[in-house]
């Protein structure tokens, strides 16, 4: 007798396949059904025509896998949608521990995603490691597949047998939109896994930059909030510019560009990290706008410049390291603030306030200028109109 898959390839008559043997009495090697082989050949009518002849649907062949399953791996929606209106269970697991779902998940499977959960899949189903479906898309960088399961309510904080959250995940593999996504959905930036590491500390040792910033500015748009705090006790007991940034900075982004802080803001910000402070400058005014010794060193972790000690292959920082570290906590700074707050005069009382008064009185002086520039430029503008 041919085996299973030689029926699907060599006959188009379906009627032929299904005279020539039942539905589930034969079985291939590893133990798939005749409906198992359709769904691998891709064959949608073979389905359709075992279904009809009484297939069973929930089959799993030696290592677990289901018709639904197989038509999951191989993308095939219809076929997917097919299963689903016979009585497919959809929490089936093979040998991994894996659902459809997780395997919709983890390829990207939009489509078939989408029937899934319309017909019950349950969302946080863990498999023999413990991921979820969330965890998975996450490490195999599936931004749309990320995003849909957030809008279906999906548990951004489930931990692995490692103790990994989603964002664990997405934090070691460096993508950035994922963990953006996740961010702004509220993952839990606190959580340890196994050994101890954060989703900063994480980042941070993968040189990940723009993820640091945004868990940074992540954490800072929530510094501090718990719900049974005493608010007011808390803002009293801030010195003076933190007190002014938390009441004032709701209205800061966590996304990983900086496009919303001006081009003049951006070049004062630049020369005062590159031409105007210290080594240990930056750090100083960090601590003082409420920087947590954590995010200052998962900015300091960055190396600027790829110097290696002879037949050594580790990096090592080089001497102006500090000017870009500094530069990025400026950035991250700036971007927590709302858009009506007088950022350069904060920033020049935060100078003063850490010793840095000449360059304070130096930044507003350019201000001044510039803006006195631009004052009689405008006037020079309305004069001209008035001649004409």
């Amino acid at each position: 007798m041919m085996k299973n898959t030689e029926y699907i390839r060599r006959h188009d008559n379906v009627a032929k396949i299904i005279h020539q043997e039942l539905a589930d009495t034969t079985h291939t090697t590893i133990g798939q059904t005749p409906i198992h082989c359709a769904c691998s050949e891709e064959h949608l009518e073979a389905v359709e025509a075992l279904i009809g002849l009484g297939a069973n649907v929930n089959a799993q062949d030696n290592e677990g896998n289901t018709p639904l399953h197989v038509a999951t791996r191989m993308r095939q929606i219809e076929m997917v949608q097919l299963l689903l209106k016979a009585g497919a269970n959809t929490e089936l697991t093979d040998q991994m521990g894996f659902t459809p779902l997780h395997l919709a998940a983890s390829h990207g499977c939009k489509g078939i995603l989408d029937s899934l959960i319309q017909n019950g899949a349950v969302l946080n189903k863990q498999c023999k490691n413990g991921n979820t479906a969330l965890h998975l898309a996450c490490q195999n960088n599936e931004v749309d597949t990320v995003e849909i399961l957030i809008n279906k309510g999906v548990d951004l904080n489930c931990l692995n047998l490692r103790m990994q959250s989603p964002i664990h995940i997405a934090a070691e593999m460096g993508h950035t939109d994922i963990c953006e996504l996740l961010l702004a959905s509220g993952a839990n930036i606190e959580q340890r896994e196994q050994s101890g590491r954060t989703p900063l500390y994480i980042a941070a040792r993968g040189s990940f930059t723009a993820i640091v910033d945004m868990i940074i500015k992540t954490a800072r748009l929530d510094y501090p909030t718990p719900e049974n705090s005493d608010l007011d006790k808390e803002v009293r007991e801030l010195t003076p510019a933190r007190r002014r940034w938390r009441e004032g900075s709701r209205g800061g982004s966590v996304c990983s560009s900086n496009s919303a802080l001006t081009e003049p803001i951006r070049s004062v910000l630049w020369k005062l990290a590159y031409k105007q402070l210290g080594p240990e400058d930056w750090k100083k005014l960090a601590l003082h706008w409420a920087f947590s010794y954590e995010q200052i060193k998962a900015i300091e972790h960055q190396y600027t410049e790829q110097l290696c000690k002879k037949d050594d292959e580790v990096a090592i920082a080089g001497p102006s390291s500090y000017k870009e570290h500094g530069f990025r906590m400026l950035m991250i700074w700036a971007s927590g603030l709302n858009s009506e707050a007088p950022l350069v005069k904060e920033l020049c009382e935060a100078l003063q306030a850490v010793d840095k008064k000449s360059v304070a009185d130096s930044i507003r002086k350019q201000t001044n200028l510039e803006n006195d520039a631009k004052l009689n430029s405008n006037k020079q503008s309305c004069h001209e109109c008035l001649i004409v």
